[in-house]
């Protein structure tokens, strides 16, 4: 079986950034941290659906007393340094990669923007209200 960032190079053609450093990435990653993954890069209406996501989740963390910091990367971006970071990955990381990339597979940039919260998947393909936002920081709730 290929790996999920082969996998996600040879789908994602179409933006060409710059070759950042990992350390974008692996805030995404780490459990400290909320992020967001964008398909902004590729996909001209993702920018507002982004902004609104922020807002939400900004109103859904001062609800739940939630003061962790918010990490927004773009999936070229991500894809791109993923290749820094595998060896350096631990299981539930890859785990969130290969979560990523089986939902990506399966319904292109539709599954952006996507919210991570505790090293997984908590939403993604919309923008849930604060009120749904805020079940996310009980990772019981997380969807995938």
């Amino acid at each position: 079986m290929p790996k999920p960032t082969a996998l996600l190079a040879r789908l994602l053609p179409c933006c060409s950034p710059a070759d950042d450093g990992p350390e974008a990435l692996q805030a995404l990653l780490d459990r400290r941290h909320v992020g967001i993954l964008s398909a902004a890069c590729c996909d001209a209406t993702a920018a507002a659906k982004d902004a609104q996501l922020q807002q939400h989740l900004q109103q859904a963390m001062q609800q739940a007393g939630d003061a962790r910091p918010v990490v927004v990367e773009t999936i070229t971006r991500a894809q791109r340094q993923l290749r820094a970071l595998e060896a350096q990955a631990d299981e539930g990381q890859r785990q969130l990669v290969r979560s990523v990339v089986a939902l990506f597979q399966g319904h292109g940039l539709s599954v952006f923007p996507m919210l991570i919260v505790d090293g997984r998947i908590a939403f993604y393909g919309g923008v849930p209200s604060a009120e749904q936002m805020s079940l996310a920081f009980d990772t019981q709730n997380l969807c995938y």
